[in-house]
């Protein structure tokens, strides 16, 4: 969404949904928030059910509407996963060296493959499903497969460092240990080798919370967010457009969605001077021009 132009400075951030291809009330409000102008990125899950049915429709977006990137899969069950393990498992076996790097590294190989035979192109940015690219063995093997593939023009990625912020300032003691994990679980060893391989990065991770709350409760979170916003930011959402039992997190995601197509989110970005781009074309050394797709 683009937010009327004026004399005083705008923040510039990247609004992100996550779970493209999960399930069809996912793919459903991705595409109704995309149309509208009120998020800039879809991060896809290529091995969902409803991934395939969500290709052809993303192959149908001007190039310029949104960042389409890669959500790395390894700890969701779909009907093509690979190995998948619980996130807890997969935590512990990264941390323990009990990960094989060569399976690995076909893994990830084979999710870049499925992206790019189903979209035509490359995706514009990477980042993990619950934050797993970050992960000891898993960030190694996407560098090296970015260099690989890219040379130092590949994608994005995410960087999952939060905002400093005091605990007491928090919404829930629940958000803010979840937002510090996040960070610590590879942020910074992330960026090290970002940097290193010349690949750019969002500034920071903004949207993270504990999936609990009414529509007021996520109204508020995303006052604060944009609040907090510096160039460069990333908000992560995960909204649909429906109830699906068998996702764990159907009701925030709903929330979210109702929140977000509302009219309480162009008055937030006002309010804060806050506009909505694609990343990958306002980040220094991302690319040197944009892919057709």
């Amino acid at each position: 969404m683009k937010v009327a132009a004026s004399a005083d400075r705008r923040i510039w951030i990247g609004v992100c949904i996550d779970d493209f291809g999960l399930h069809r009330g996912i793919n459903d409000a991705a595409l109704e928030l995309i149309g509208s102008g009120r998020v800039s990125a879809l991060s896809c899950m290529i091995d969902g059910p409803t991934w395939r049915e969500g290709a052809a429709a993303l192959r149908s977006l001007p190039a310029d509407r949104a960042d389409l990137g890669l959500h790395l899969n390894f700890t969701e069950p779909c009907p093509t996963s690979r190995r998948i393990r619980s996130l807890p498992a997969l935590i512990a076996a990264a941390y323990a060296g009990m990960l094989a790097a060569d399976r690995i590294s076909a893994d990830v190989r084979s999710q870049f493959d499925a992206f790019e035979d189903a979209l035509g192109a490359p995706p514009d940015f990477v980042d993990g499903h619950q934050h797993i690219h970050q992960l000891p063995v898993i960030r190694e093997a996407l560098v090296t497969e970015i260099t690989r593939r890219y040379g130092r023009d590949g994608p994005w990625l995410r960087n999952t460092s939060a905002p400093p912020e005091e605990r007491a300032q928090a919404f829930s003691s629940l958000g803010w240990l979840k937002r510090k994990l996040i960070t610590k679980l590879g942020a910074r060893r992330l960026h090290e080798l970002a940097q290193a391989a010349g690949l750019a990065q969002n500034s920071r991770l903004i949207g993270v919370y504990g999936f609990t709350g009414s529509a007021l409760d996520y109204q508020r979170r995303l006052a604060r967010w944009l609040s907090q916003a510096r160039d460069g930011d990333l908000l992560m959402c995960h909204p649909a457009a429906m109830l699906v039992p068998a996702d764990p997190i159907s009701a925030a995601r709903v929330t979210e969605y109702q929140v977000l197509r509302g009219a309480i989110l162009p008055e937030l970005l006002e309010r804060h001077r806050v506009e909505i781009v694609r990343l990958s074309a306002r980040l220094a050394g991302a690319r040197s021009g944009v892919r057709a797709r």
